[in-house]
């Protein structure tokens, strides 16, 4: 198992991190820059997301979450590591953070501040930023989803299409460019299959009230098309 040293997240990739903490019991240690002896350089990254690996090596400011990206690969215990790290540096500006097992985050002030009063969710905003560019977070959350989903970095509207005409909510042949226009891409308004299955053509808001089974069908292909 990879080590990272801690206390205790479309879109595309913007890596921007710098240090939250190293040793166990402390919420500093590594400086707000990369380590000028980390010497992987991108010929070393593998695989489909080699690029991907890279780009956040390098930027990252804490050697310890360099350190677990250097073998271009993420395990569940590596994300665990880093959301600790998260969760350690904002712990320092007191508040706690917890994580489901879908990467959702909870926060909650630790003196017991509401968390809706404006005062505090503008601090709270301030300081997840803070934390998110220290750890790089949700960027490394995003790699792994991005793995997880779709490992050989296909045609991610090419694996939607298939996924859609094998669960039957689509006609066999059903393409990629076919389910771009459905799901509203030319002029964001739902067509075809996916209007069919939201039951309607109506403005594309994102949100859907009460998932009927296609609806739900449809977000898996959406978020997970190879299941």
């Amino acid at each position: 198992m990879k080590n990272l040293r801690y206390i205790t997240l479309l879109v595309a990739f913007t890596f921007v991190v710098s240090s939250c903490g190293q040793s166990s019991g402390s919420s500093s240690g590594e400086n707000d820059a990369p380590s000028a002896g980390r010497n992987l350089t991108k010929s070393d990254f593998k695989g489909p997301y080699a690029s991907e690996f890279y780009s956040i090596y390098k930027d990252v400011k804490m050697d310890s979450i360099a350190n677990v990206l250097a073998d271009s690969d993420l395990s569940v215990q590596d994300i665990k590591d880093i959301e600790d790290a998260y969760s350690s540096c904002m712990l320092q500006y007191g508040y706690k953070t917890e994580f489901d097992s879908q990467m959702r985050e909870s926060l909650e002030r630790t003196d017991g501040k509401s968390i809706l009063s404006s005062s505090v969710s503008n601090d709270s905003t301030e300081k997840q930023e803070i934390c998110y560019q220290k750890t790089s977070l949700p960027n490394i959350q995003m790699l792994y989803n991005n793995i997880k989903s779709n490992p050989n970095k296909e045609d991610m509207a090419t694996l939607i299409a298939s996924c859609l005409s094998k669960k039957g909510l689509a006609p066999q042949g059903y393409t990629a460019d076919e389910y771009k226009y459905d799901n509203g891409e030319k002029d964001q308004k739902y067509h075809g299959v996916i209007a069919k299955i939201n039951g309607s053509d109506s403005l594309k808001t994102g949100y859907i009230p009460e998932e009927t089974a296609d609806q739900k069908t449809l977000n898996q292909c959406q978020n997970n098309p190879l299941d």
